[in-house]
């Protein structure tokens, strides 16, 4: 049995890295280092299995060879594959990441694939959420196809059958023009648990301070919000109050899909049914140790997090 179910889009990631400024039209710069894997919710799945927590995924990829070797990574890692469908006649996303020396990165991504994930293709496997203890939806923004109504419509279905909603939207491609924070406002008003990022926050509310961020959120997300704040850490509120977690001091080689692991430590903190300080303090610790690895082999068992917070007493 599946404990959490993942709802979100699942592409390639291909990471150059560093770079000291980006190219200007017309010119051209050399990276020292490149890897690809997983991205999206691969990396909330992977991080999940290292844990030992049962996870199935209700997504789609290209059919195509890319494709396919994302499921056989996945399927080697005992993750649930029997979700995920294979889009006919199209190819897989794939995100191109490009790695400032000091962790900073931009992203310019084919959407391929995802166009093609909807509402539809969602309610087909209705019951991976059914089995479940908790949702999580991510990547709104690259996921047009489902869209405002359909995600909607897709919360409503899960809390039918009493399972909490966790809502990552990620950044909008578009810019964040009225239209798009109207709507995730809106969507606020029906999930359990938000998880921006700082600068998301920061764009849906006008704010600038995490602390102005957290009360406007709140204000439409009243269970709970989560900001991931990079290296400043992590802020929450909840009806309990408002929780501040610092970061821990490590040195970042590959940052890409930190905010997806910190939302694993969240969810992992969830089912242990720990206090909102120990579950920031976990989060931040395992999307600690991912930032300082490179690679697929990255993503640390609940031993290494354990010894690793041992440490930081």
């Amino acid at each position: 049995m599946s404990r959490v179910c993942v709802i979100a889009n699942l592409n390639v990631d291909l990471i150059l890295y560093p770079f000291k400024d980006y190219p200007t039209w017309g010119s051209e710069v050399i990276a020292s280092h490149m890897g690809w894997r997983p991205g999206g919710i691969g990396n909330v799945l992977l991080s999940l299995a290292r844990l030992g927590v049962g996870a199935s995924a209700i997504a789609n990829v290209g059919d195509d060879p890319i494709g396919q070797e994302l499921l056989s990574i996945l399927e080697e890692a005992n993750i649930d594959i029997s979700h995920i469908e294979r889009s006919p006649d199209v190819r897989t996303a794939i995100s191109v990441c490009l790695g400032r020396g000091d962790g900073e990165r931009a992203f310019v991504t084919y959407l391929g694939h995802l166009n093609h994930l909807n509402v539809d293709l969602v309610l087909r496997h209705r019951q991976a959420w059914k089995e479940a203890e908790y949702v999580l939806i991510s990547g709104y923004f690259l996921l047009p196809s489902l869209g405002f109504t359909g995600t909607r419509r897709l919360i409503d279905e899960v809390h039918a059958e009493g399972k909490a909603v966790l809502f990552d939207t990620g950044w909008d491609v578009n810019g964040w023009p009225e239209r798009s924070v109207e709507e995730v406002m809106q969507l606020l008003e029906e999930v359990d648990i938000f998880l921006p990022s700082l600068n998301e926050a920061q764009a849906l509310t006008g704010e600038s301070s995490p602390h102005g961020c957290l009360e406007r959120l709140f204000a439409r997300c009243p269970n709970q919000v989560i900001i991931k704040l990079g290296a400043a850490g992590s802020i929450a509120k909840t009806k309990e109050g408002v929780f501040h977690q610092s970061a821990f001091p490590v040195l970042p080689l590959e940052t890409t899909g930190a905010g997806d692991c910190f939302n694993t430590g969240v969810i992992f903190g969830l089912l242990r049914k720990w206090d909102t300080p120990k579950i920031l303090r976990f989060a931040n610790a395992l999307a600690a140790i991912v930032i300082s690895r490179q690679g697929r082999d990255r993503y640390p068992t609940l031993g290494e997090i354990e010894e690793y917070l041992h440490k930081w007493r």
